[in-house]
């Protein structure tokens, strides 16, 4: 269960719902991440074309998106996707540290069935597909505020959604493709926030670690997609397909609880860890897409998306009446446009592709110090770029991709000067001892949402594939 105790990693006392209940923000930036957070993950193919295949089918990626596209390979299929991923904070023109990060993203297979069609099922395919989607954003701060003594801040967070993708598609009559599939997911994220405080007294800096930091989650849950792709004309297609909410159960929660303790000569800050267990269920997702294809020279797709926030909710309910009330009154449907095309020249091909996803969050007042508005996370804009290559049974494709979002960091909340100590000639009791050795960012005046910020990512992968 969710702890429900008066220190809360991020605590608003401020008007309408947050003035009844202890809000942590943290659980709903969680959610966004575990939901759809504007990463574009899967193989080369789909990423040049940033993901615009719905209505298109036969790439793994494709499938996970509308499982009906397993039965649009005319063949059974391997592929592998490597690459490297970077991602930056950009604050006021001034790039914070950038990561940089390998990784093996994708692998996938299907099995086409032909010998098994009847007169009017062409062909029946399975498929598997794992995709990892990674977030990093590391925000480092040096902060000069002439009010106040706040002169540094930290927030780290990490975040990862594995998926292990299970899909059955059937051809029927070259006119109508429709599939099922299974979603295995895996949630992870780490959060680490600190400030640092100069104190002119004694001239010197002191770090604070927030109140239930460092944080991490772990989970697992799944998801059913079902999806439908119809040749309108032998050119033109069209597909649909739903995602439901992903059922995560049992989402461990490992944290850092601080307190402050007399000893023998002196009160010291110290720190227990604290373990909870929760339930979370996401948004649900539904695509339109549409797909004309050019002859033998190629394509160009387009799909629409809405991912719906009206059935997210953490669970026990009782536990997380401020989250959800935040989620319900301030999350809305975020709609994602994607466009691609493709050009061949006999074994080579071109591809390239657009993506527009507008942000769930709502702009928010939480009474803070510096007066602004708080949005987690504002508008997506990116693009790709690839190209390919076939050998007959064995193929090649190559691609890179970008994007951007304007991002808010919070800070607020409780903070601890971790293994600080004062002795009794400076406190004589745990009430001044914790004047000292904590303090809270909206009494201090410290509270406050850093705008300007952009996260920006960018991409190269390179996909290995075998037909058989």
């Amino acid at each position: 269960m969710k702890k429900n105790i008066f220190l809360l990693s991020t605590l608003f006392c401020t008007t309408g719902i947050f003035a009844q209940n202890k809000l942590n923000l943290n659980y709903v930036e969680n959610l966004y991440h575990a939901t759809d957070n504007g990463s574009l993950t899967g193989t080369s193919r789909y990423k040049a074309l940033s993901g615009a295949m719905g209505a298109l089918g036969g790439d793994f990626s494709a499938t996970q998106k509308n499982p009906a596209g397993a039965s649009v390979f005319l063949n059974s299929e391997v592929t592998v996707t490597a690459g490297t991923n970077s991602t930056h904070l950009e604050a006021n023109g001034n790039n914070s540290d950038k990561t940089n990060r390998f990784n093996l993203s994708q692998a996938g297979g299907v099995l086409v069935f032909n010998d098994l069609a009847s007169e009017n099922f062409r062909n029946f395919a399975i498929s598997f597909n794992y995709e990892e989607s990674v977030n990093n954003e590391n925000f480092n701060k040096t902060t000069d505020l002439k009010s106040t003594n706040l002169n540094g801040f930290v927030n780290d967070l990490t975040s990862k959604i594995s998926n292990t993708n299970f899909s059955f598609a059937a051809n029927y009559r070259d006119k109508l493709n429709f599939g099922l599939g299974f979603n295995a997911k895996q949630f992870e994220s780490f959060r680490y926030n600190a400030l640092s405080e100069y104190d002119p007294v004694d001239n010197n800096n002191f770090v604070y670690t927030q109140d239930y930091s460092p944080n991490s989650v772990v989970g697992s849950g799944f998801s059913i997609t079902a999806g439908v792709i119809g040749r309108i004309t032998p050119e033109f297609r069209l597909g649909l397909a739903y995602e439901s909410p992903t059922w995560y159960k049992d989402l461990n929660e490992n944290s850092y609880e601080y307190f402050i303790e007399k000893g023998t000569n002196n009160f010291f800050a110290g720190r227990d860890t604290k373990y909870y267990v929760n339930n979370l269920n996401s948004g649900q997702k539904i695509t339109g897409s549409a797909a004309y294809i050019i002859g033998k020279f190629g394509f160009i797709s387009g799909d629409v998306s809405l991912i719906d926030y009206s059935t997210a909710k953490y669970l026990p309910e009782n536990s997380f009446s401020a989250e959800n009330n935040f989620i319900n009154n301030h999350l809305k449907t975020s709609t994602a446009l994607n466009l691609g095309g493709e050009y061949r020249i006999q074994d080579f091909t071109l591809r390239g592709g657009f993506r527009y996803i507008t942000s769930p969050f709502e702009k928010v007042n939480l009474n803070l110090a510096d007066k602004n508005m708080y949005q987690a996370y504002g508008n997506l804009t990116g693009f790709s770029l690839g190209a390919g290559y076939s050998f007959q049974s064995f193929f090649i494709d190559a691609a890179y991709s970008f994007a951007k979002q304007d991002r808010n960091i919070l800070l607020s909340g409780n903070y601890y000067n971790y293994n600080g100590q004062v002795d009794f000639a400076h406190a004589k009791d745990l009430k001044e001892a914790l004047d000292i050795l904590s303090l809270d960012t909206s009494n201090r005046g410290y509270s406050r949402s850093f705008q300007n910020v952009t996260k920006k990512w960018s991409d190269f992968t390179i996909t290995l594939g075998l037909r058989f």
